[in-house]
Protein backbone atom coordinates (compact mmCIF):
# COMPACT_ATOMS: atom_id res chain seq x y z
CA UNK A 1 0.00 0.00 0.00
CA UNK A 2 1.30 3.45 -0.90
CA UNK A 3 2.05 5.74 2.03
CA UNK A 4 0.20 9.02 2.45
CA UNK A 5 3.40 11.01 1.88
CA UNK A 6 4.06 9.16 -1.38
CA UNK A 7 0.50 9.80 -2.58
CA UNK A 8 0.93 13.50 -1.81
CA UNK A 9 4.02 13.60 -4.03
CA UNK A 10 2.07 12.47 -7.10
CA UNK A 11 1.40 15.38 -9.45
CA UNK A 12 -2.14 15.19 -10.81
CA UNK A 13 -3.85 16.63 -13.88
CA UNK A 14 -7.64 16.27 -13.79
CA UNK A 15 -9.60 16.70 -17.03
CA UNK A 16 -13.26 16.73 -17.97
CA UNK A 17 -14.86 15.76 -21.28
CA UNK A 18 -18.35 17.17 -21.85
CA UNK A 19 -20.21 15.30 -24.59
CA UNK A 20 -22.76 16.59 -27.14
CA UNK A 21 -25.44 14.82 -25.06
CA UNK A 22 -24.38 16.62 -21.83
CA UNK A 23 -22.60 13.68 -20.22
CA UNK A 24 -19.29 14.20 -18.43
CA UNK A 25 -16.23 11.97 -18.28
CA UNK A 26 -13.45 12.84 -15.82
CA UNK A 27 -9.90 11.64 -16.44
CA UNK A 28 -6.84 11.70 -14.19
CA UNK A 29 -3.19 11.79 -15.28
CA UNK A 30 -0.75 11.18 -12.43
CA UNK A 31 3.01 11.82 -12.48
CA UNK A 32 4.86 9.60 -10.01
CA UNK A 33 8.12 10.50 -8.23
CA UNK A 34 11.23 8.56 -9.21
CA UNK A 35 9.44 7.13 -12.26
CA UNK A 36 7.54 4.63 -10.14
CA UNK A 37 5.07 4.17 -13.02
CA UNK A 38 5.58 3.97 -16.80
CA UNK A 39 3.70 4.95 -19.96
CA UNK A 40 2.52 1.34 -20.17
CA UNK A 41 0.17 -0.51 -17.83
CA UNK A 42 1.16 -0.37 -14.16
CA UNK A 43 -0.84 -2.30 -11.59
CA UNK A 44 -1.95 -0.01 -8.78
CA UNK A 45 -1.45 3.17 -10.82
CA UNK A 46 -3.80 2.79 -13.81
CA UNK A 47 -7.56 2.60 -13.46
CA UNK A 48 -9.61 0.92 -16.18
CA UNK A 49 -12.84 2.55 -17.30
CA UNK A 50 -15.83 0.96 -15.55
CA UNK A 51 -18.22 1.86 -18.38
CA UNK A 52 -18.47 3.48 -21.79
CA UNK A 53 -20.77 6.21 -23.09
CA UNK A 54 -21.91 6.68 -26.71
CA UNK A 55 -19.76 9.85 -26.70
CA UNK A 56 -16.67 9.38 -24.57
CA UNK A 57 -13.00 10.14 -23.95
CA UNK A 58 -10.39 7.86 -22.37
CA UNK A 59 -6.70 7.20 -22.03
CA UNK A 60 -5.60 4.17 -24.05
CA UNK A 61 -3.02 1.74 -22.68
CA UNK A 62 -2.32 -1.48 -24.60
CA UNK A 63 -5.55 -0.99 -26.58
CA UNK A 64 -7.60 -0.83 -23.36
CA UNK A 65 -9.58 2.16 -22.05
CA UNK A 66 -8.61 3.87 -18.78
CA UNK A 67 -9.91 6.78 -16.72
CA UNK A 68 -6.75 6.95 -14.58
CA UNK A 69 -3.25 6.81 -16.03
CA UNK A 70 -0.14 6.83 -13.87
CA UNK A 71 3.12 7.67 -15.62
CA UNK A 72 6.68 8.56 -14.65
CA UNK A 73 8.07 11.86 -13.43
CA UNK A 74 6.70 15.05 -14.94
CA UNK A 75 8.43 16.21 -18.13
CA UNK A 76 7.13 19.24 -20.02
CA UNK A 77 8.26 17.82 -23.36
CA UNK A 78 6.11 14.67 -23.15
CA UNK A 79 2.61 14.29 -24.61
CA UNK A 80 -0.15 11.81 -23.81
CA UNK A 81 -2.75 10.66 -26.39
CA UNK A 82 -6.49 10.93 -25.81
CA UNK A 83 -9.04 8.59 -27.36
CA UNK A 84 -12.35 10.22 -28.29
CA UNK A 85 -15.35 8.38 -29.72
CA UNK A 86 -18.44 10.26 -30.91
CA UNK A 87 -21.70 8.79 -32.12
CA UNK A 88 -23.70 12.03 -31.88
CA UNK A 89 -23.05 15.32 -33.71
CA UNK A 90 -22.76 18.58 -31.79
CA UNK A 91 -20.42 20.53 -29.56
CA UNK A 92 -18.18 18.67 -27.11
CA UNK A 93 -15.49 20.18 -24.91
CA UNK A 94 -12.33 19.32 -23.01
CA UNK A 95 -11.51 21.32 -19.90
CA UNK A 96 -9.00 21.32 -17.06
CA UNK A 97 -10.53 20.60 -13.66
CA UNK A 98 -7.42 21.03 -11.52
CA UNK A 99 -3.66 20.73 -11.16
CA UNK A 100 -2.41 19.21 -7.91
CA UNK A 101 1.00 19.08 -6.19
CA UNK A 102 2.89 21.06 -8.85
CA UNK A 103 5.52 23.34 -7.32
CA UNK A 104 5.30 25.92 -10.13
CA UNK A 105 2.70 27.05 -12.68
CA UNK A 106 2.08 24.57 -15.50
CA UNK A 107 0.47 25.22 -18.88
CA UNK A 108 -1.85 22.48 -20.11
CA UNK A 109 -2.57 22.26 -23.84
CA UNK A 110 -4.64 20.09 -26.13
CA UNK A 111 -2.57 19.37 -29.23
CA UNK A 112 -4.51 18.66 -32.43
CA UNK A 113 -2.11 16.99 -34.85
CA UNK A 114 -4.48 17.46 -37.82
CA UNK A 115 -4.83 21.24 -37.47
CA UNK A 116 -1.36 21.45 -35.83
CA UNK A 117 -2.71 23.65 -33.04
CA UNK A 118 -2.02 23.88 -29.32
CA UNK A 119 -4.95 25.16 -27.26
CA UNK A 120 -4.32 26.24 -23.67
CA UNK A 121 -7.09 24.93 -21.40
CA UNK A 122 -5.88 26.37 -18.08
CA UNK A 123 -8.62 29.00 -18.02
CA UNK A 124 -11.05 28.02 -20.78
CA UNK A 125 -12.23 24.80 -22.40
CA UNK A 126 -11.49 23.56 -25.90
CA UNK A 127 -14.77 23.38 -27.83
CA UNK A 128 -14.99 20.82 -30.61
CA UNK A 129 -17.60 20.33 -33.30
CA UNK A 130 -16.51 17.00 -34.74
CA UNK A 131 -18.51 14.63 -36.95
CA UNK A 132 -19.31 11.25 -35.35
CA UNK A 133 -16.20 9.10 -35.59
CA UNK A 134 -13.45 7.48 -33.54
CA UNK A 135 -10.54 9.86 -32.97
CA UNK A 136 -7.36 8.08 -32.00
CA UNK A 137 -3.84 9.52 -32.32
CA UNK A 138 -5.23 12.99 -33.08
CA UNK A 139 -5.63 14.77 -29.72
CA UNK A 140 -2.92 14.85 -27.06
CA UNK A 141 -2.34 16.42 -23.67
CA UNK A 142 0.80 18.57 -23.86
CA UNK A 143 2.62 20.91 -21.49
CA UNK A 144 4.54 23.13 -23.88
CA UNK A 145 4.43 24.39 -27.46
CA UNK A 146 7.51 23.10 -29.30
CA UNK A 147 9.65 25.70 -31.01
CA UNK A 148 8.58 26.08 -34.64
CA UNK A 149 5.10 24.65 -34.10
CA UNK A 150 2.53 25.62 -36.71
CA UNK A 151 0.09 26.80 -34.03
CA UNK A 152 1.94 30.01 -33.16
CA UNK A 153 4.91 31.26 -35.12
CA UNK A 154 6.89 34.35 -34.16
CA UNK A 155 4.28 35.91 -31.86
CA UNK A 156 4.91 36.08 -28.14
CA UNK A 157 1.98 36.18 -25.69
CA UNK A 158 1.86 39.97 -25.44
CA UNK A 159 1.66 40.29 -29.24
CA UNK A 160 -1.03 37.61 -29.47
CA UNK A 161 -3.12 39.54 -26.94
CA UNK A 162 -3.11 42.53 -29.32
CA UNK A 163 -4.96 40.49 -31.95
CA UNK A 164 -8.66 41.11 -31.38
CA UNK A 165 -11.15 38.86 -33.13
CA UNK A 166 -14.94 38.71 -32.84
CA UNK A 167 -17.91 37.33 -34.75
CA UNK A 168 -21.33 38.90 -35.21
CA UNK A 169 -23.93 36.15 -35.66
CA UNK A 170 -26.58 38.47 -37.06
CA UNK A 171 -24.49 39.78 -39.95
CA UNK A 172 -22.27 36.64 -40.17
CA UNK A 173 -19.24 38.90 -40.20
CA UNK A 174 -15.85 38.22 -38.67
CA UNK A 175 -14.02 41.30 -37.34
CA UNK A 176 -10.30 41.45 -36.72
CA UNK A 177 -7.94 44.19 -35.57
CA UNK A 178 -4.23 44.14 -34.77
CA UNK A 179 -2.05 45.99 -32.32
CA UNK A 180 0.15 48.96 -32.98
CA UNK A 181 2.65 48.58 -35.84
CA UNK A 182 1.42 45.14 -36.90
CA UNK A 183 -0.42 44.24 -40.10
CA UNK A 184 -2.42 41.30 -41.41
CA UNK A 185 -1.24 39.79 -44.68
CA UNK A 186 -3.45 36.70 -44.94
CA UNK A 187 -6.27 34.85 -43.19
CA UNK A 188 -7.04 31.15 -43.59
CA UNK A 189 -10.03 29.47 -41.97
CA UNK A 190 -10.08 25.74 -41.24
CA UNK A 191 -12.63 23.43 -39.74
CA UNK A 192 -11.72 21.16 -36.83
CA UNK A 193 -10.66 18.29 -39.11
CA UNK A 194 -8.13 20.47 -40.91
CA UNK A 195 -10.04 21.29 -44.11
CA UNK A 196 -9.58 24.78 -45.56
CA UNK A 197 -12.90 26.62 -45.62
CA UNK A 198 -11.75 30.07 -46.74
CA UNK A 199 -8.49 31.81 -47.61
CA UNK A 200 -7.86 35.46 -48.37
CA UNK A 201 -4.83 37.69 -48.73
CA UNK A 202 -4.44 41.33 -47.68
CA UNK A 203 -1.92 44.11 -48.00
CA UNK A 204 -0.74 45.46 -44.64
CA UNK A 205 -4.20 45.90 -43.13
CA UNK A 206 -4.82 46.49 -39.42
CA UNK A 207 -8.62 46.19 -39.45
CA UNK A 208 -10.49 43.54 -41.44
CA UNK A 209 -14.13 42.52 -41.80
CA UNK A 210 -15.08 39.29 -43.60
CA UNK A 211 -18.49 37.80 -44.31
CA UNK A 212 -18.42 34.08 -43.55
CA UNK A 213 -20.49 31.84 -45.87
CA UNK A 214 -21.45 29.35 -43.14
CA UNK A 215 -25.06 28.59 -42.28
CA UNK A 216 -24.62 26.36 -39.23
CA UNK A 217 -22.96 26.84 -35.86
CA UNK A 218 -19.49 25.32 -35.74
CA UNK A 219 -16.00 25.72 -34.31
CA UNK A 220 -13.51 27.21 -36.77
CA UNK A 221 -9.75 27.82 -36.67
CA UNK A 222 -8.72 31.27 -37.91
CA UNK A 223 -5.05 31.37 -38.95
CA UNK A 224 -3.83 34.97 -39.06
CA UNK A 225 -0.54 35.77 -40.80
CA UNK A 226 0.96 39.09 -39.71
CA UNK A 227 4.27 40.87 -40.20
CA UNK A 228 5.56 39.16 -37.05
CA UNK A 229 4.34 35.63 -37.71
CA UNK A 230 1.24 33.45 -37.46
CA UNK A 231 -1.27 32.87 -34.70
CA UNK A 232 -4.32 30.61 -34.77
CA UNK A 233 -7.50 31.56 -32.94
CA UNK A 234 -10.29 29.05 -32.28
CA UNK A 235 -13.80 30.51 -32.21
CA UNK A 236 -17.37 29.25 -32.19
CA UNK A 237 -19.59 30.86 -34.86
Amino acid sequence: MQSVSFAQEIKRVRLNFHSPTNLNRELLLGFTPNNEATDGFDYGYDGASPDSFPDDMHWIINDQYFVIQGVGSFERSKTYPLWINLTNPGISSISLISLENFEEPVDVFIYDNVADTYTNINTSSLDLNLPPNEYQDRFYIAFQIPEGSGSTLGLDESEQDLLNISYDRRSKRLFLSTGYNDHVNAITIYNTIGQTLLADRFHNQQEISITLPFNKSQVILVAIDTDKGRVIKRILI
